[in-house]
């Protein structure tokens, strides 16, 4: 899906069961990056032990909103964290493959998956 032709990106912030949720919806292509990075921030500045990044309405993400993940996972892997993922769409899914991203955020089929254990960490 080209950017042009995409939704743009909309991050909401929540608490589900004392574990920080972002749902990132939409396109992560160039012109979301800043809203990206800073809704990933947001959640990782809280220094939760679990982060869920719900990202089963995006519809693209681009190399650079790639980064961010990649980051944000490092940040929170230097803080004591974990981030985990909630299943993408199928375009994305390959992207998050193709880029071995799985290997470094684990992927959930629902958010309530991805909460299994939270209270345990």
């Amino acid at each position: 899906m080209a950017e042009s032709q995409s939704r743009p990106l909309n991050i909401e912030h929540q608490i589900v069961e004392g574990v920080p949720v972002l749902k990132i919806s939409g396109s992560a292509g160039m012109a979301g990056v800043q809203k990206l990075r800073e809704g990933l921030n947001k959640v990782l500045d809280l220094q939760a032990p679990i982060v869920v990044l719900d990202v089963s309405d995006m519809d693209f993400i681009s190399s650079a909103g790639l980064a961010e993940l990649i980051n944000a996972e490092l940040k929170s892997k230097k803080q004591g964290g974990i981030i985990r993922m909630v299943y993408p769409k199928p375009a994305v899914l390959e992207i998050f493959e193709t880029t071995r991203l799985t290997k470094v955020i684990p992927i959930y089929s629902s958010l309530e998956e991805a909460m299994e254990g939270c209270d345990e960490s």
